[in-house]
């Protein structure tokens, strides 16, 4: 992951609009074990239940773990426009823990990656991940980068990227399209 860090810093210096930050966001801080398996893209934050599938001899690096919550504070970040998360597995961790701006609609559109069914064990499925958000006022907008099953190569979906969106934007919208269907300018 250093290497990996390392890259990004690389990528993006001398954008002055862009800061980066060597921490993996979860549902409580503290110390996290990132599993340095195959290429960066796939590496994760293990979890006990990932102890039984991953090999002693996989390489994994200590990371620091914060919540989304103490993340933006710390920074004055007040409001997300669009969270985009891909953590092989921990997507469900992230919201947890940004439970209270998400209960406070400080996030206005999320996307996620899940998983489309019960044999997926990689990532959270859909379904969890959906009550979660309707529990803080989140809807489904669509599903959108859908994956076969490609290991098994099976034609049932694997995983996908649904995206939701709050319930403010939601009023907000629909205020916006009152106002135009009427004719009022806004």
């Amino acid at each position: 992951m250093d290497a990996t860090y390392r890259q990004l810093e690389r990528q993006v210096r001398g954008y002055e609009n862009i800061e980066t930050f060597k921490v993996a966001l979860g549902a409580q801080s503290g110390l996290g074990t990132m599993v340095l398996e195959g290429i960066s893209e796939m590496f994760f934050l293990r979890r006990r239940a990932d102890d039984a599938t991953v090999s002693r001899d996989t390489p994994v690096e200590q990371v620091a773990v914060e919540t989304l919550d103490r993340f933006c504070q710390d920074r004055g970040i007040e409001r997300i426009n669009y969270l985009k998360i891909d953590t092989e597995g921990a997507d469900l961790d992230v919201l947890k823990g940004a439970e209270t701006m998400l209960r406070s609609q400080q996030v206005d559109v999320i996307e996620a990656e899940c998983g489309m069914n019960g044999r997926n064990k990689r990532h959270v499925g859909l379904d969890i991940l959906t009550s979660f958000l309707e529990e803080k006022n989140y809807l489904l907008f669509g599903i959108y980068e859908q994956v076969h099953e490609w290991p098994t190569r099976a034609p049932n979906l694997r995983r996908a990227n649904p995206i939701f969106i709050s319930e403010s934007v939601i009023r907000t919208n629909i205020a916006l399209s009152m106002g135009e269907a009427s004719g009022v300018d806004s």
